[in-house]
């Protein structure tokens, strides 16, 4: 059987479904899918975006079967929406909706694939960039359903937050939620979702004294 590289079971502990202990995560700089857009999720063209996220992903983890050469391709399971947001002074969302690619996707084969894609999008395919960032520290805790508005899932990552040698990052305003599952197929209140926001050491052996997973 060909090898499969599937995030739910090499990355378990970064994407993770711990609904009451929370974790530090410290992530390099990676590549990814994305689109840039304001609303809630409960918003029909946040469900839109996200389903041409999930065509553009479905159609690279099938690459060579499309037409899309790719040099050092191994088979994977894409993996799952990561929403940066940030609530504005007059109360609207904005959002970086991404999806991580794996190192060996050259941004060439991405372009491609959407040019391949663009009368099947719903989205002007001008919209849609690959991008490279690090994201850094974050504290992270998992949930089950939505989070946007959820302030007890928001009050349990705070708590752990003030539990470690570390502060929140705040100043900018910005946090993650990630959606483990397809957000399109899936009903709400099923969601597997994570909670990350930017954090610093609070203490010089601040690493030291808390686990962290690096990747």
């Amino acid at each position: 059987m060909a090898f499969l590289f599937d995030w739910h079971t090499f990355e378990a502990d970064e994407y993770t479904t711990d609904t009451k202990d929370g974790s530090v995560v410290v992530l390099g700089k990676r590549q990814y899918l994305a689109i840039e857009d304001s609303g809630s999720d409960k918003d029909e063209a946040f469900i839109e975006n996200a389903k041409n996220m999930y065509l553009i992903a479905d159609y690279l983890t099938k690459a060579p079967e499309n037409g899309v050469e790719i040099a050092g391709f191994k088979n994977y399971v894409h993996y799952p929406l990561n929403v940066n947001k940030k609530v504005m002074a007059d109360g609207t969302i904005k959002y970086w909706m991404l999806m991580k690619h794996p190192n060996f996707m050259p941004e060439e084969a991405v372009y491609q694939a959407i040019n391949n894609l663009k009368d099947q999008l719903t989205v002007d395919p001008e919209r849609i960039k690959f991008i490279h960032f690090e994201e850094g520290t974050e504290a992270q805790i998992g949930n089950v359903g939505e989070i946007e508005n959820n302030s007890a899932v928001q009050n349990k990552l705070k708590e752990y937050i003030n539990s470690i040698p570390f502060e929140a990052e705040e100043d900018d305003g910005w946090h993650r939620e990630l959606y483990l599952d397809n957000v399109t197929t899936t009903p709400r209140e099923q969601w597997r979702t994570i909670l990350r926001q930017k954090v610093k050491a609070a203490t010089s052996d601040a690493f030291e004294n808390v686990t962290t997973i690096r990747n």
